[in-house]
């Protein structure tokens, strides 16, 4: 696991490789978000199916990289969902 969590922009939250957290405080631009949206069309392993990915601090994003999580969270594959996590909404683009 310590090679494909330094591997990637994101972590997969141990004991549990089907939810996936994302540090968006030091993952802020738009190739890291892709990276995220690309990991997403992958089914989970084992018997749940389903991915979970948390995006910690979310407020840190740069523009460019909402955009490019807009259309995955609008129409995301059905064994996908997002946790949007931030300690300052308020930043949060409407």
């Amino acid at each position: 696991m310590t090679s494909y969590a330094a591997a990637t922009p994101f972590c997969l939250v141990d004991p549990e490789p089907n939810v996936v957290e994302v540090d968006a405080a030091s993952n802020t631009g738009i190739d890291d978000m892709r990276r995220v949206t690309e990991s997403a069309r992958y089914v989970g392993f084992g018997e749940a199916q389903g991915r979970a990915f948390i995006v910690d601090e979310c407020h840190r994003l740069s523009a460019q990289a909402w955009d490019s999580l807009l259309k995955a969270t609008e129409e995301p594959p059905p064994h996908v969902y997002y946790f949007f996590c931030s300690t300052n909404p308020g930043k949060i683009p409407a």
